[in-house]
């Protein structure tokens, strides 16, 4: 039995195998080795099983990033800062997914210049790239240490377009937030391959990840089952039976 839990923020990750997974072996051949029998089809095939992997892990890396920093950065105060939820979009119908994210950066560095007065990124966020129908980008952003005050100061800097601004109250709501721009992911589109479909800030904090199986293995025998929201088992080629559960403690 092998265990390892993943903890982001009030959420735990319990994945438990029947056997041990077996560390990849590095080769020391550093070219790609092409299959010259692959047909055009089988290459197509493998592109896509790849970017459905792709997308599977950045729907996991979203939302264990959210779970681990919202409702978690404090203000001068050290009260707890509410999460906001912006939606940038274009006047212009932008379909270059380049010069979208380019807007964007410039964007954020005007917004945290005036906020923190000091040209080091201090704005803690998670931002999602999405199509409209007609193909025209807009993005999907989580501002973590963003106070509400602020909220005209986006729409005011934002000014290629409309600026949508929530405020996150409580943690249902970011809930439906979440799952919201993890749907938004889901949506391939061919302008991303090999380009992210989501960017994070520097400094967020980091869900922590316990592989020690001494620690582990006493962790998950302090968890306790009312906690547990979600469960479900399945076979592994190489890890065996697996048992997959989530545990919330508010």
């Amino acid at each position: 039995m092998y265990y390892k839990i993943v903890k982001s923020g009030i959420t735990t990750e319990v994945i438990e195998h029947q056997f041990r997974p077996e560390k990849p072996i590095k080769s020391s051949f550093k070219h790609k080795q092409i299959d010259i029998c692959k047909s055009e089809q089988d290459i197509i095939m493998s592109k896509n099983k790849n970017r459905v992997k792709a997308m599977s892990r950045a729907r996991i890396m979203i939302r264990r990033n959210i779970q681990s920093n919202a409702f978690y950065w404090r203000d001068n105060s050290q009260s707890v800062i509410h999460p906001l939820f912006i939606t940038l979009s274009f006047k212009e119908n932008i379909t270059d997914v380049s010069k979208a994210y380019n807007y964007l950066n410039k964007f954020l560095k005007r917004l945290n210049y005036n906020i923190f007065k000091n040209k080091k990124l201090s704005i803690k966020y998670l931002s999602v790239i999405d199509f409209q129908a007609r193909g025209a980008i807009h993005f999907h952003i989580i501002f973590f240490n963003v106070l509400f005050k602020f909220k005209n100061t986006i729409i005011d800097l934002w000014k290629l377009g409309n600026a949508n601004c929530k405020f996150i109250y409580n943690r249902k709501y970011l809930n439906n937030i979440m799952n919201y721009m993890i749907k938004k992911v889901c949506k391939p589109d061919k302008r991303l391959v090999g380009i992210k479909s989501y960017t994070v800030s520097a400094g967020l904090i980091k869900p922590i990840i316990i592989t020690d199986q001494l620690e582990a293995t006493e962790y998950v025998n302090n968890l306790k089952l009312q906690d547990r929201v979600f469960i479900r088992y399945y076979n592994s080629e190489y890890l065996g039976k697996t048992v997959y559960s989530v545990y919330k403690k508010i």
